[in-house]
């Protein structure tokens, strides 16, 4: 990513799990257009970052129906997601796709307004039919009581 020229890019800020202590904090602190942040576990503070940004990028390769990833989908963002079976079965395949950092960077480069627009309302629909807690508590419930 740094070798990508910075004006071509708009602000970027990273909610972390790492933090900026360690390698990529210092390999990336001189890179204007990039902040880093350490991990936010204070909801307000995380729904704040979130709800004021323009697209979520989702890295993360496995762990299933990712917690940050549907919380990011209730905010109808565009979603740009790395490209594994997880993030497409969470996303129904509707989301953006990328497998390295030059297809992440060629759809940051896209940003068409209407299209992202059209992908976070994508977004929020399948968030609010699946991923609410009346629903998975539900799921739960007849889980249980077929047992």
């Amino acid at each position: 990513m740094l070798d990508y020229p910075p004006h071509h890019l708009s602000r970027f800020t990273i909610n972390s799990l790492e933090g900026i202590r360690n390698g990529y904090g210092l390999r990336y602190a001189c890179v204007t257009h990039l902040y880093l942040l350490d991990p936010i576990y204070d909801l307000r503070k995380l729904k704040s970052l979130r709800a004021g940004a323009a697209v979520y990028v989702h890295g993360h390769l496995a762990g299933g129906t990712n917690p940050s990833l549907v919380e990011a989908m209730h905010f109808g963002l565009p979603l740009l997601a790395f490209d594994c079976d997880f993030n497409r079965a969470t996303t129904e395949n509707k989301a953006f796709y990328f497998r390295d950092a030059n297809e992440l960077l060629h759809l940051v480069d896209m940003r068409d307004e209407v299209i992202f627009r059209t992908n976070g309302e994508a977004m929020l629909e399948i968030a609010q039919r699946r991923y609410t807690w009346e629903i998975i508590a539900k799921q739960y419930f007849d889980l249980i009581g077929s047992a």
